[in-house]
């Protein structure tokens, strides 16, 4: 059974999901033309330890490695760990306890999700689609934490860098590509 190695992981990395059973997040891939349906953060929760800052419906929630442990071990699961490049261990610390001050408890917004259908048939869309969902809660956190020039959610192909209004797993699935995120899944989940 694959385990999280706790020694190897650091505070702020992304987990990727996909759901291999669930239609909803059949659905999510669909729409978003994405290989994952969901985005947590690994934190260091100062009360709990190590652990995932999760959001799902209802709201933002702690959950510990085991869950995500057993959904693999079932084939239920296949998970990703990305790690942000350029950034410092306080700006990691950061990203953990603002989860925990801004991001657990708040509600997940299930009706906006739904909105992100546009963002299939426009790459980018004008306008910021309102609410809280996986990835936006993580793109929120990076927004609080990291200047927008080390933001790994900012566009690095448009004039400017700008940041993106709209995250998304296929947000966060191009910026492996571009080299904002690297890909540390061997190292840390074996």
């Amino acid at each position: 059974m694959k385990r999280f190695d706790i020694s190897k992981l650091k505070e702020a990395d992304i987990l990727a999901g996909r759901n291999m059973v669930s239609g909803e997040g059949k659905a999510i891939r669909a729409i978003l033309g994405s290989e994952s349906n969901h985005n947590a953060l690994i934190i260091r929760h100062n009360t709990r330890g190590w652990g995932i800052g999760d959001m799902y419906p209802p709201e933002g929630v702690f959950d510990p490695f085991s869950k995500y442990e057993d959904l693999v071990a079932s084939g239920d699961y296949e998970i990703s760990i990305y790690r942000i490049v350029d950034i410092t261990d306080q700006e990691r610390r950061l990203m953990g306890y603002h989860w925990q001050e801004d991001i657990a408890g708040l509600d997940y917004s299930e009706f906006c999700v739904k909105r992100l259908w546009v963002l299939r048939f426009a790459n980018c869309v004008p306008w910021t689609i309102q609410g809280t969902w996986c990835t936006r809660a993580i793109g929120t956190l990076c927004r609080t934490v990291l200047p927008d020039n080390r933001n790994p959610f900012r566009k690095i192909h448009a004039d400017g860098m700008p940041l993106k209004r709209n995250e998304t797993p296929r947000t966060v699935e191009k910026r492996v590509i571009q080299r904002l995120l690297i890909d540390v899944t061997d190292e840390v989940f074996h």
